[in-house]
């Protein structure tokens, strides 16, 4: 809440666009009173000397307030379901109230409604955000079990991987690929050392210890402040937000035939898109530097907080689909072998508990905005979602789409949420960005078209 000045809020949101006809706005507020808990049902109470953090308190949600009703103008299509999207995430919260609230959105044509769901950030993060909001979604039309409580009894059973794509397994792996790489590393470093006493060493080893090292000399650069990128800046209370759609089974033809994993797949994809953002603003830029959300959360919590750490990236613009796939490959892991992520999350919880309220609201209102630009100028997060059907008031769900808050230096963001095969994109822009969010899009799906007429003639 510190970083908020009064405009838009930090808060995280979903789109689900649902079959059927709409409810009623009573009706919708009858379904969601008879679901919400925990952290929904509470309010911050900030401490009045500003010393200490704010502190949750029982509160009840005042429904006429915090569950409203939009009908979007004719003829309701996807451009106007979008504007309305924008136009409701720019619309602050009380924080007198818990802190979240629900739009149903009404006007859209061939039998569909939709409804936007949003949390503050204070509350959970995305994957957190996703088991408090599951309990107003349900795994079958007939209501018998909600979302959260299906994810309870698939981690309860340790099958918790089934929840997301392949990449999920795949980054269960990362402690021993860093193990691998230490490893690997090590053994390359004594060849080369060998090469130098040794007449019997070969040359190869001195080349595979000078990639290694450049590789870890590139992944450590990323890590190291520069100038603000051009997509930083003030999100200002502008906002734009666009979606497209990816089939999860693209990816994986991609995956397999070209190699890397579904991350990487994805991070390529949106180097297309973020390169031709950079072009409509009519700038020019050869890397993008992204910071990549990490889940810190644990099999089986189903806690609704913050537990998220961050990979810093650089995603290079120039070259084919295919050579971008390559480079951000190889980046990725030397990134991941330096294992930097998990320091953040340790010393956000020491600050949280040692330095006053006060002297974090200076901090993060001043300062924390410039500074951050120095690292990362755009966030690209990945939250896993039901493989599986959803049903919202005993309705099919075909959109779940993320919608990404925005603050300093990050005024350009994009969520991906995988639903049931396939990939939701959410692309959020503030002040300056707003006619570039659409270009994402667009090169998502222009990258998604190149990566897969290479991998189908490979």
């Amino acid at each position: 809440m510190n970083v908020e000045k009064g405009g838009p809020p930090i808060a995280i949101g979903a789109l689900a666009v649902i079959d059927g006809p709409a409810p009623t706005l009573d009706e919708y507020r009858e379904s969601v009173a008879g679901r919400i808990a925990g952290k929904m049902r509470q309010r911050l109470v900030p401490d009045p000397l500003r010393v200490r953090q704010p502190e949750w308190e029982d509160a009840e949600p005042d429904l006429t307030r915090q569950i409203r009703e939009l009908a979007v103008p004719a003829p309701g299509g996807q451009d106007e379901l979008q504007d309305a999207v924008a136009q409701i995430m720019a619309v602050p919260m009380d924080h007198e109230l818990p802190l979240w609230d629900s739009t149903l959105i009404t006007g859209l044509p061939e039998d569909a409604w939709a409804a936007v769901i949003r949390v503050h950030h204070s509350v959970a993060d995305g994957q957190g955000s996703l088991l408090l909001t599951g309990r107003l979604i349900d795994v079958d039309p007939e209501g018998t079990k909600s979302l959260t409580a299906a994810l309870d009894q698939m981690m309860s059973a340790g099958v918790a991987s089934r929840l997301a794509s392949e990449e999920e397994g795949e980054k269960a792996s990362t402690t021993a690929r860093l193990a691998e790489a230490t490893q690997k590393g090590g053994d390359l470093l004594l060849r080369a050392m060998r090469t130098l006493t040794s007449a019997s060493a070969t040359g190869e080893a001195v080349t595979a210890a000078t990639n290694a090292a450049s590789k870890a000399l590139d992944a450590l650069g990323s890590q190291l402040p520069q100038s603000p990128g051009p997509l930083a800046g003030d999100p200002g209370k502008d906002r734009a937000w666009v979606m497209t759609q990816v089939s999860m089974a693209d990816v994986k033809t991609i995956r397999s035939t070209l190699g890397g994993t579904v991350n990487d797949v994805v991070m390529t994809l949106m180097s297309g898109g973020l390169a031709r953002a950079i072009a409509k603003m009519g700038l020019d830029a050869d890397v993008v530097r992204v910071m990549i959300p990490l889940s810190l959360r644990t099999p089986g919590d189903l806690t609704s907080n913050n537990q998220v750490s961050a990979l810093l990236v650089v995603l290079p613009l120039g070259g084919s689909a295919t050579e971008r796939l390559a480079d951000i490959r190889a980046h990725i892991d030397a990134v991941k072998d330096l294992n930097t992520g998990a320091a953040g999350s340790t010393a956000q919880n020491i600050i949280d508990r040692t330095v006053p309220a006060f002297v974090q609201t200076f901090a993060v209102s001043n300062l924390a905005g410039r500074l951050s630009g120095a690292f990362s100028e755009t966030l690209v997060t990945n939250v896993p979602g039901p493989q599986f059907p959803i049903y919202v008031m005993g309705r099919h769900v075909n959109v779940l789409a993320p919608i990404i808050p925005l603050g300093e230096p990050l005024r350009l963001s994009t969520g991906i949420m995988s639903l049931n095969g396939t990939l939701h994109f959410g692309i959020s822009g503030g002040e300056g960005v707003t006619d570039a969010v659409a270009e994402v899009a667009s090169g998502v799906q222009e990258t998604l078209a190149s990566l897969l007429q290479a991998a189908r003639g490979a």
